[in-house]
């Protein structure tokens, strides 16, 4: 069943849109991506910016010592070596690595646009038109031969971090659309997800938290120490999109090692309810930070959502003073246009900042019938061709609209289905070993720009409203 909405309300602006939305209180969570070092980022037309001990105690529940574990050896050369023209798992362990005999588990003005919605779960690979899974299949197989020994993709900075964990919710997305888990043995690319997941653990850390934020009282938050909002997000997407919430944590020295995957998340999303800009409702770079950005903020949401959502299993407990800061965060930076701005209403208005708040209005539970998403909606139709007019396009920009879309469950904006558009767009840009040319906001020679290629054309992102 589908259902025709979008005629645009003339005379609303954000003001008088969010009177209700303020009200609406979510229960999921998520937002989008953009790298920024020092300067934000997220417009087709902008400047370029960044993207930005022991074993884990306390009482909570999640410590396992009877599941299965993520036990798989790394090569002894953990360096930034990359596995190039070898077999996807030449080199790798086996699915009894430990030989203990179990398996090893690791702009213009206001217009009337006719929007379409129907509903639907995660995707199924058979379901994507021929081409556009041809594109990804090859796409793959040019990821995984750019990881290094050590499971990281790209270089060890805050690029690599990046890269890193859009490759392994890459990956877990390819597996679970092909209906089988990321961590079963007979999944061709398991031990290349466990391999990155473990190189994320070996990172994070545990900080003390306030009773307030503590969702499963352990008294702890987990962050990837000194890394942005931008990358702890991106971490907790892979550490959710595989679903493994049993899974448990086997990486020496990582102060989660021994945790399941389930504590680590709930931990991971304490940690954000800390860092959340009170005053406003959003995130910056930092934590803490005295001000929000719409840039920062959607990575932070869309990790959230993956963490709560039920198609993911782990469902988290995000605080209800979370979605009510997120709720005036997001009444405050939409524009009178329709479009997200970045840190203040009016300020880089753009489709990528817009992608995101379509998917953060998701998580309030606006859906298509309301005027601010329909206002989003009419932006994003008015400025359509702005990310995919280059070549490259805006890889970065069109998968943030893409998580938007599918969190709202928009199949055509206007006359445009965009998910065949933007997979022609793919299609003509991908180069012949596979991969995407570096794009806008990319500094991984191709890595983030093929991430975010292959997430747009499998449309991998929490779907719908729960």
């Amino acid at each position: 069943m589908s259902h025709n909405v979008g005629d645009h309300v003339p005379g609303l602006r954000k003001h008088a849109w969010f009177a209700s939305t303020s009200r609406v209180l979510l229960a999921s969570g998520v937002l989008l991506l953009a790298f920024a070092a020092g300067g934000g980022c997220g417009s087709s037309s902008s400047t370029q910016s960044n993207p930005g001990g022991g074993s884990g105690g306390g009482g909570a529940s999640g410590d396992a010592s009877t599941d299965a574990t993520n036990d798989v050896s790394l090569p002894s050369d953990a360096s930034a070596d990359v596995l190039k023209d070898a077999p996807v798992a030449e080199g790798w362990p086996t699915a009894d690595a430990n030989a203990d005999g179990a398996d090893d588990v690791q702009e213009t003005g206001p217009i009337d646009a006719d929007f379409s919605y129907d509903g639907g779960g995660q995707t199924v690979w058979n379901s994507l038109p021929d081409k556009c899974r041809d594109a990804a299949e090859k796409g793959v197989v040019w990821l995984v031969s750019q990881q290094n020994a050590n499971g990281s993709w790209a270089s060890a900075d805050q690029y690599g971090n990046a890269a890193t964990g859009l490759s392994v919710v890459k990956l877990e997305t390819y597996a679970i659309e092909k209906g089988i888990s990321p961590f079963d043995p007979n999944f061709v690319y398991r031990n290349q997800v466990i391999a990155g997941l473990n190189y994320l653990f070996a990172q994070l850390a545990t900080v003390p938290l306030a009773a307030q934020y503590d969702m499963n009282s352990d008294g702890l938050g987990v962050r990837m120490s000194g890394e942005s909002n931008y990358n702890n997000a991106i971490a907790l997407m892979a550490i959710t999109a595989g679903r493994g919430v049993t899974q448990v944590v086997h990486v020496p020295g990582s102060q989660v090692d021994g945790w399941t995957y389930e504590r680590v998340a709930q931990d991971m999303v304490d940690a954000f309810a800390e860092c959340q800009v009170a005053s406003q409702g959003g995130w910056r770079y930092s934590c803490p930070s005295g001000n929000s950005d719409n840039s920062v903020s959607q990575y932070v949401t869309l990790g959230l959502e993956y963490a709560e959502h039920p198609d993911y299993s782990f469902m988290a407990t995000i605080p209800q003073f979370v979605r009510n800061g997120l709720a005036n965060w997001v009444a405050f930076i939409q524009d009178g246009s329709g479009g997200s701005s970045y840190a203040s209403p009016g300020d880089w208005v753009n489709p990528y900042k817009t992608g995101a708040l379509l998917q953060q209005h998701a998580l309030l539970h606006n859906d298509s019938t309301t005027p601010p998403v329909q206002a989003a909606l009419n932006y994003l139709n008015a400025h359509w061709n702005e990310p995919i007019s280059s070549s490259p396009a805006d890889y970065m920009a069109m998968w943030s609209i893409m998580k938007g879309l599918v969190a709202q469950q928009i199949n055509t904006v206007g006359a445009h289905d965009w998910y065949q558009e933007y997979c022609d767009v793919l299609v003509a840009q991908q180069q012949g070993d596979g991969s995407w040319p570096a794009s806008q906001y990319d500094a991984t020679g191709g890595i983030l720009a093929t991430d975010w290629a292959l997430l747009v054309l499998e449309k991998a992102a929490p779907a719908g409203l729960y």
